[in-house]
């Protein structure tokens, strides 16, 4: 009986899917959007920004550019150079007027100096530890937020794998330093990654953040259906995937896009179902 109930008894995908069109082809964005739900949303620009030597760089000179506000959420924040400039750059920010809201996983910014945390909160920044444990809360400290997101002004977006610490920094030249991509996203789609930000702060504050200063119109940044962002709101989170058509990184993929996005959204229904705990990602940053 047991193991009756914990199998959902839903099938899978077990074969590949015939690919019928490109996934830059009109009938690829209808398709997907009405499958896995949000629209597939054109009309955007990504720059892939590869290791430390140019991700951290670039989300710096972000910051500083802010004019309203700055909404930022990470899993990993741990002590360090890297993770200084960060703060520092954040509160200047927040003194200079700016709305700073920080989103940090207790769990994964356990290392961070609390010296941080002052300056930030001190600058005038409005700053949360996601799930701090708490005797009325501990059936949730497995549920951690993994999200890397920085959102400025509502306009410019980075997500991506990198976490903030040393390890990121440099060009992964040894094995102290990881290997990681980021990307710089402008466009409609930055509205979506804001409102996936937007979820969690809810969760963790009671507030909503709303208004132009956050979801401003913002015109298309691209020119074609050259990358699109799909936001995926299923399971436990609300998740985001960003996914460039094949045709457009100049690569060949074993999968169509719209295979990949829907595999994923199957192997998480999975996860959430079964209540497997989340994996500490850092483990798998160390490739060289």
């Amino acid at each position: 009986m047991l193991i009756a109930n914990l199998s959902s008894g839903e099938k899978k995908i077990e074969h590949k899917i015939e690919r019928r069109y490109a996934s830059d082809d009109p009938q690829f964005l209808r398709s997907m959007g009405l499958l896995l739900g949000p629209p597939v949303i054109a009309g955007n620009r990504f720059e892939m920004l590869l290791n430390g030597d140019r991700i951290f760089p670039s989300m710096l000179e972000g910051i500083r550019s802010a004019r309203h506000t700055i909404t930022f959420e990470t899993f990993i924040y741990w002590s360090g150079e890297i993770g200084e400039q960060i703060a520092q750059a954040l509160a200047d920010k927040a003194r200079e007027g700016v709305a700073v809201h920080v989103l940090l996983d207790w769990v994964g910014s356990s290392k961070m100096d609390k010296r941080y945390l002052n300056l930030l909160r001190d600058g005038g920044a409005e700053v949360i530890q996601y799930h701090k444990p708490h005797w009325t809360g501990l059936g949730r400290m497995n549920d951690r937020t993994h999200r890397k997101l920085l959102v400025i002004d509502g306009r410019i977006g980075f997500t991506g794998g990198v976490g903030i610490a040393p390890e990121w920094t440099g060009h992964a030249q040894d094995e102290k330093h990881w290997r990681d991509t980021h990307f710089r996203v402008a466009g409609p789609v930055v509205g979506h990654m804001q409102a996936v930000f937007m979820d969690n702060w809810v969760k963790a504050s009671g507030n909503v953040l709303h208004g132009a200063d956050y979801f401003p119109k913002v015109e298309a940044a691209g020119e074609g259906p050259r990358a699109y962002v799909q936001q995926l709101a299923f399971g436990r989170q609300r998740r985001h995937a960003v996914d460039v058509p094949d045709g457009d990184h100049g690569g060949h993929s074993q999968h169509s896009s719209g295979e990949r996005l829907l595999r994923a959204r199957q192997a998480d229904d999975q996860r959430d179902r079964r209540g497997r705990e989340a994996r500490c990602e850092s483990a798998n940053h160390h490739t060289g």
